[in-house]
């Protein structure tokens, strides 16, 4: 026994000297709170498979399928491609790429279940020193930055077609917006309908009726870029329109989140 104890104790006084400064670096409460919410994804296969690997390899394939269909197209005639990119210079074809970003954006679960997959855990919303306000921002951030991937993709799909920096340059800043839009607008139909009463993960992904919500909100969005586009024949002026309706809508997302943290709360029990 004695002589366990001293290895012990040895082994404990090495570990201790072993340490350095940067092991008692505090770490901000953000930091730790986002670490905490990829910890929650990376270890439950079901999150990790629709909320990190799914946003990421889905849109790839896609990208690729299209790479190689236009190479071919490129290769049986240069009039098929020249009139294919007539076509989407014209209003309708951006709303159609735009669009194509947008069912991207919503095969990514990582903001739907934002609330929901913390189970009963999800009360300590209400009670940790950090503002609501910014726990809503954190939360986000996973869903945003996987979706990042395929806004980057369709925008390169799209200089492909067009040849027109700019143009395509536009394009990602629009999507990015609706990006943004689309993760904290997922959040807030968690918050207004979290499902944490729940004994598997699997079931909660399957009977979440959150997702339903998130459809209803892709097609709504995409009927709306798609209706513009028709009303809207000038170029610059759908992007410039599209760009300005992006920036209100973000801003007064902001705005409601930032005044009623506290009935946003509400329903987490």
């Amino acid at each position: 026994m004695l002589s366990g104890t001293t290895i012990n104790s040895t082994h404990d006084n090495q570990k201790i000297r072993n340490l350095s400064l940067k092991d008692f670096k505090r770490k901000s409460g953000a930091t730790s709170y986002l670490l905490k919410e990829i910890k929650t994804l990376v270890r439950t296969p079901i999150f990790c498979l629709q909320c990190l690997i799914m946003p990421i390899v889905y849109p790839t394939v896609v990208f690729l399928l299209m790479a190689a269909f236009i190479s071919f197209a490129n290769r049986i005639g240069i009039d098929a491609l020249a009139e294919f990119y007539n076509r989407m210079m014209k209003t309708w074809g951006i709303a159609v790429f735009l669009s194509i970003g947008q069912v991207f954006y919503m095969m990514n679960f990582a903001s739907i279940i934002a609330i929901s997959r913390e189970a009963h855990n999800s009360l300590l919303i209400k009670y940790i020193p950090i503002k609501f306000e910014k726990q809503f921002k954190i939360k986000l951030k996973i869903g945003a930055f996987t979706n990042l991937i395929s806004g980057i993709l369709v925008s390169i799909a799209y200089y492909a077609v067009i040849q027109d920096v700019v143009y395509a340059a536009f394009v990602f800043v629009i999507l990015f917006f609706l990006n943004i839009i689309g993760e904290k607008f997922k959040i807030l139909i968690d918050l207004r309908n979290p499902q944490v009463s729940w004994d598997s993960e699997y079931t909660m992904m399957k009977q979440n009726t959150n997702v339903m919500y998130e459809l209803f909100y892709t097609l709504i969005v995409i009927g709306l870029l798609v209706g513009l586009s028709f009303f809207i024949a000038n170029f610059e002026i759908f992007l410039i329109f599209v760009f300005i309706i992006c920036i209100t809508a973000n801003l007064a997302i902001n705005e409601y989140v930032h005044s009623h943290q506290n009935k946003l709360m509400k329903k987490i029990f």
